[in-house]
């Protein structure tokens, strides 16, 4: 099966779920941490051809969103969210909104972005993979919002499985979509023969960029929402992008795609700029830690842009299909068990219906959730009796 994956952090780390599905399935992972889904948006337009022959598209944005994007550009950016889905479902193929674990996320002040981000999923009928009906234990996160790498390796391995033995549902698209954004990026940048082209690549990604030395003005395009734009020396040198009149500080090693404060629009001036006071906060508001002394000058990627004018949107009607993994928290917790944990009663009831639903299926595995349904039950009839078939079925060997 081939795979293509756009996603955030959690996508991006080694040894990962990711990983996992690459072991049996041809997977193509196009994720970049620390992005919006405006970084999504532009990975769809410059791979729509590419993507459209794909068996599946896994997308993961909204811990991010959740974390950070959506309580930092409130409604404008919330907005824009029906429009990248129906960028996705234009795709034609399966798109599966992978919902990474998230640690305390019922009590998250931006919980109802998660929640719209789930309803519409279902609206365009996406296959929705919810890892936070799922029970990790806290030692399983590495933070709140990452399992540690063996465990998403282990969601990706029964991922993987239920793609082998499921079928997925097709998107809900929408006739007559027009696109409504604007990519400007590496045919448009080459117009401008000041800039000087670079080369930039590491384990995922490999990407033009453009040198910024002096002045570039680019012409209206609608509204400005992100710059994808790539810092080539390590130690967080000093890099500052002046837009129009505002100096903003573009942080980080490698390729970042950020968002851009709202109200950017119509024909802009990018400039590089030095630092003369202190060094301006980042496009996000992040406070630069790096070295001031070393400044370097801006390399771009990308633009996106909101055009001018686009037709509304009417919403699908669709129906989401809900990726259950069969038995994942029995598995998970025999895999994985936790330290000095006492199942309860449903729990040990779970296991020992899995075993005897799996006796047929993998013999293996239903002789060891029983052992664990006796071990925790000693007098359990139903463990006895199994126990006692195994002993037998030993003694005929």
């Amino acid at each position: 099966m081939k795979i293509a994956v756009i996603g955030t952090s959690n996508s991006v780390f080694k040894n990962n779920y990711v990983t996992a599905l690459s072991v049996e399935n041809e997977v193509y992972n196009l994720s970049s941490g620390r992005v919006p889904f405006y970084s999504h948006i532009t990975t769809i337009l410059k791979n729509s051809d590419f993507l459209e022959s794909m068996d599946v598209v896994i997308v993961d944005h909204y811990v991010n969103d959740v974390n950070f994007y959506s309580s930092k550009l409130g409604a404008k950016y919330t907005d824009k969210l029906p429009y990248f889905y129906a960028l996705l479902s234009r795709l034609n193929v399966p798109i599966i909104n992978f919902f990474a674990a998230f640690y305390g996320l019922e009590e998250h002040e931006n919980y109802d972005y998660f929640k719209l981000v789930k309803k519409l999923s279902g609206q365009f009928s996406f296959n929705i993979l919810d890892l936070n009906e799922y029970s990790f234990d806290k030692e399983m996160y590495s933070d709140f919002i990452h399992l540690k790498r063996e465990i998403s390796f282990f969601i990706g391995q029964k991922l993987s499985q239920y793609l082998k033995e499921n079928s997925l549902v097709q998107p809900s698209r929408i006739q007559g979509f027009e696109n409504p954004f604007y990519l400007f990026y590496e045919d448009e940048f080459e117009n401008y023969p000041e800039l000087i082209k670079g080369r930039f690549s590491n384990s995922l990604l490999k990407l033009n960029y453009f040198e910024l030395k002096g002045d570039v003005e680019i012409s209206d395009h609608g509204d400005l929402l992100s710059i994808g734009y790539i810092n080539t020396t390590k130690g967080e040198p000093l890099t500052i992008l002046k837009i129009n009149n505002s100096n903003f500080l573009l942080d980080g090693f490698g390729y970042y795609h950020e968002s851009v404060p709202s109200g950017i629009s119509g024909c802009i001036k990018l400039s590089a700029s030095k630092l003369k006071d202190e060094a301006p906060l980042s496009l996000m508001g992040r406070k630069y830690k790096g070295n001031e002394t070393q400044q370097t000058p801006p390399c771009l990627v990308d633009l996106l842009f909101m055009k001018n004018s686009y037709p509304d949107l009417e919403i699908p009607d669709g129906k989401a299909n809900q990726i259950k993994l069969d038995y994942f928290n029995e598995y998970l917790h025999l895999t994985f068990p936790s330290n000095g944990h006492i199942l309860e009663e449903n729990e040990v009831n779970i296991l020992k219906r899995a075993s005897l639903d799996l006796e047929e299926i993998n013999s293996r595995l239903s002789l060891k959730l029983m052992r664990i349904v006796k071990r925790c039950w000693p007098e359990d009839k139903i463990a006895l009796k199994k126990m006692k078939e195994h002993r037998m079925k030993n003694k005929e060997k």
